[in-house]
């Protein structure tokens, strides 16, 4: 190692030692440093490493934690003058009054170890505790032994209540106890299922039931570790049943104010509304047995809007899953800045439930502004670096309940201009997008499509679902823009579809409608030489237009919630199809036709292919400071009819911060292609170094990728936190077709050989990229700020040199990539 390194590590150390904090204790005083908690169990215990963590918070007494290494305990001794302005700033932001070890403390965390054991199964459990005093006789480690010792399980569970109609109900429910043979007989599932019951009985009509009408639990006879259970589900009093309830009266009033009275309008005249009295006139009208309070203001939601939301009815019973339904229902509508329903029992007939549901809006109008700077470096078709200042704006109007049954009109006009520092500001890049976007919520069934889920005149589970809780979206953008040394295009995108959200965790998006239309306009000579050198690139960068009539795309998303053990899995699968419609009347119209033809609108093609990309992720948190992540990513595209090749911008590519970010973005692939213009020499061709440098397009039409990464945290400040990774990236893509310009491109599961038996194309597997690195993420609450940096271990590319950066190791600028972003990378 370098002595500079060395004499900066041994003055760090030097620094690090001099923050002791233990000579500022008093004689009897010691640190608490650690605590350390040990599981002896011979039996296997499911995610031990958990459980452990899980044990670890039971301590009352937990150890300062550090500042960048600084010992936060020193910094508020060093800090306790807080007649200066940083001594009071450190106190406040960054210093921990010290932990002194209190034996009581020590013994009270073992209780509720035990505790916990035993609320998870372990009735035997033990916890026995010691210290260890390290040589300065001023710190001290505390050490916690658990002994498990055997785990009950249940062998048989009984539900019983002397009410026949609720042992009935109880009955019909089996499947869904969490209390049930072969579990572990804790306490946390015991809880678990008291809820459970609460909620399912509540749901039938019982709104009085709750949790003390379940006894606790009696244990009979067991054998061995297996527990025999009984479970009584008790009456109000002796001889008489629960009280099933119905629903009564509804009331809403759309336009609540709390700060106002209520009074109510009998009469034909209703008083103009004025919005500086503290007095709201309302007026009931009755739709579908539904009371609205409506008042004279402008722009109130409409009453059947709201009326689709309500799926609690009068006279039916009261259920808890359709009062909370409703709540979700109204609140999702997106208007409304404060949901209440209040149930009240009726004061004549106490089996009735009344309901008041007061909802108040939000300011309809909101106007947004946002100015943001931003940094770049890129190279342009000349091989030159360009370091790129961006001023980007943006002004949004949003509408809320644009045409009084809740839609949401957003309208969002941005600015950017890119200028090169170096280059006396030289404006690069010229960045203008218009978006217009208006979102319905109810099912517009387009064309009647998704009429076939009804039968005869009774929709499906998936059409009334659809039709309560599906938001229709529709649309419109428009991106014009214009580089220097590149080319300037136009954009136009159309769309129409739906949005749909299920049970909390699964999201499906469907755009029947999409037109998207790219017109690339004033290509520079520069660009035009990378489109001769690209034939693939040059044959997607004309006039375009991409069409969905029927079904454009679809969206499913997946995301879980993260178990007991900390684990959490998300999935998303996207499909894309363009010009199938076009494609399926061109077939006819040649059937007909003397010459058959390809559609075109004049010299413009219609786009025809099909896409299909799954991507999957599993983050594995062992405690809230360490925690593992793993991506996996599959994706192909395939041409049909008259188009000879997917889109380059429909294309596949690693590379970047959320790719392999031990390469650039489109510098690796198709397979172990060597492209001469952008790795020169590497490609064996004799190519001046300076031309190494030119932007990247390498594209695909099969992907394959996996992620790996560790992260932990680093330090904290200010409330926010430093998290540290070490990531580890694999991948590459593919051509589905053999193709001249770019060979040893093609995926295939076994090698492919010419004639002499020479190996032209290697099978998939000995063509990924590689590569690893370190990464930071600095979290500001907002938002997260990512900075990773990739170092490459396998370059496909380079053939059998592929492994050379990894054989010789070296850190330099021109081995590491620096990949600056916003969020996670998955």
């Amino acid at each position: 190692m370098n002595l500079k390194y060395l004499t900066l590590l041994g003055f760090f150390l030097l620094l690090l030692s001099a923050c002791n904090s233990t000579k500022f204790l008093q004689d009897e005083e010691r640190l608490l440093i650690e605590n350390k908690v040990t599981i002896n169990a011979e039996q296997k215990i499911r995610n031990k490493a958990y459980l452990k963590y899980e044990l670890s918070t039971k301590a009352q007494q937990q150890p300062n934690s550090n500042f960048f290494l600084v010992p936060r305990e020193w910094l508020y001794f060093k800090s306790r003058d807080t007649s200066k302005a940083i001594n009071r700033l450190v106190a406040r932001r960054m210093a921990e009054s010290p932990v002194i070890f209190d034996e009581d403390k020590m013994e009270y965390s073992a209780k509720r170890m035990e505790v916990f054991m035993k609320e998870r199964g372990y009735y035997n459990a033990e916890v026995e505790t010691s210290t260890k005093i390290l040589p300065d006789n001023k710190r001290v480690q505390v050490m916690y032994d658990i002994f498990p010792n055997q785990q009950y399980f249940i062998d048989t569970i009984t539900y019983f209540s002397k009410d026949s109609t609720i042992q009935k109900l109880l009955n019909e429910t089996s499947d869904e106890r969490f209390l049930k043979q072969g579990v572990p007989g804790s306490i946390e599932l015991y809880n678990k299922e008291v809820k459970r019951i609460v909620d399912f009985l509540r749901d039938q009509g019982y709104a009085e039931f709750n949790a003390r009408y379940v006894r606790d639990l009696v244990a009979g006879s067991s054998d061995s570790l297996n527990m025999r259970l009984r479970l009584e589900v008790l009456p109000p009093a002796e001889g008489r049943p629960h009280k099933k309830f119905t629903v009564g009266n509804i009331t809403v009033f759309p336009n609540y104010d709390p700060l106002d009275s209520i009074a109510f309008v009998t009469d034909a005249i209703h008083p103009i509304h004025d919005a500086d009295s503290p007095i709201t006139y309302v007026r009931d009208t009755t739709i579908e047995d539904i009371h609205f309070m409506l008042t004279n203001q402008k722009n109130y939601v409409y009453p059947k809007t709201l009326l689709r939301e309500i799926v609690l009815q009068p006279k039916q019973v009261y259920s808890l899953n359709e009062q909370n339904q409703t709540y979700e229902n109204l609140a999702s509508l997106g208007i409304f800045r404060d949901v209440l329903i209040r149930p009240q029992i009726d004061s004549v007939i106490d089996t009735i439930v009344n309901y008041n549901i007061f909802l108040t809006r939000n300011e309809p109008i909101s106007i947004g502004p946002d100015v943001e700077a931003r940094y770049s470096n890129q190279y342009n078709t000349t091989a030159n670096r360009l370091n790129l200042v961006g001023l980007a704006t943006s002004f949004s109007l949003e509408v809320e309940n644009a045409f009084r049954r809740a839609e949401f009109l957003s309208n969002n006009l941005s600015l950017e201009l890119e200028f090169d520092v170096f280059n006396n500001f030289d404006l690069n890049t010229v960045d203008i997008s218009l978006q217009e976007g208006l979102d319905i919520p109810r099912f517009i069934d387009y064309l009647g499509l998704w009429s076939i889920f009804k039968r005869k005149d009774k929709p499906s589970k998936l059409y009334d679902f659809l039709y309560q809780n599906a938001t229709t979206r529709i649309g419109l953008n428009y991106n014009f823009l214009s580089q220097q040394n590149f080319y300037t295009y136009q954009l136009l995108n159309g769309t129409f579809g739906f949005d749909t959200q299920f049970s909390g965790r699964h999201r499906l998006l469907v755009n029947h409608i999409g037109i998207d239309y790219f017109n690339p306009r004033n290509i520079d000579t520069d660009f035009q030489e990378v489109l001769d050198a690209n034939p693939f690139l040059s044959n997607s960068f004309g006039d375009q237009l991409f069409t969905g009539f029927l079904f454009r795309q679809f969206n499913y998303f997946y995301k879980s919630l993260p178990n007991r053990y900390g684990r959490s899995f998300v999935a998303n699968l996207n499909v894309e199809f363009s010009g199938a419609e076009v494609e399926f009347a061109n077939v006819i119209y040649n059937q007909f036709a003397l010459e058959p033809t390809v559609f075109k609108i004049g010299d413009t093609d219609f786009s025809r292919y099909i896409r299909g990309e799954l991507e999957f992720s599993l983050n594995n948190i062992f405690n809230p400071k360490h925690s593992l992540a793993f991506r996996a990513n599959v994706g192909i595209g395939s041409p049909f009819g008259g188009s000879d090749d997917v889109p380059y911008v429909k294309q596949f590519f690693i590379g970047g911060p959320n790719s392999i970010r031990a390469f650039a973005a489109r510098e690796i692939g198709p397979g172990a292609h060597c492209s001469a213009d952008v790795h020169g020499a590497i490609c064996g061709v004799d190519v001046a170094d300076e031309n190494n440098n030119v932007p990247f397009y390498q594209t695909g039409t099969v992907k394959l990728e996996a992620n790996l990464e560790y992260r932990f945290d680093i330090a904290s400040f200010f409330g926010n936190t430093i998290e540290g990774a070490v990531f580890l990236d694999a991948g590459n893509v593919w051509l589905t077709e053999q193709d001249e310009n770019r060979r040893n491109a093609q995926f295939l599961f076994s090698a492919l050989k010419d004639e002499n038996g020479t190996v032209i194309n290697e099978p998939f597997y000995q063509q990924l990229a590689i590569g690893t690195g370190f990464g930071f993420r600095f979290d500001f609450s907002y938002f997260i700020l990512r900075l990773d940096i990739g170092y490459p271990l396998r370059a496909p590319h380079r053939g059998n040199d592929a492994w050379e950066s990894a054989r010789n190791f070296t850190l330099s600028n021109e081995t590491l990539n620096y990949n600056l972003a916003i969020g996670y990378p998955f």
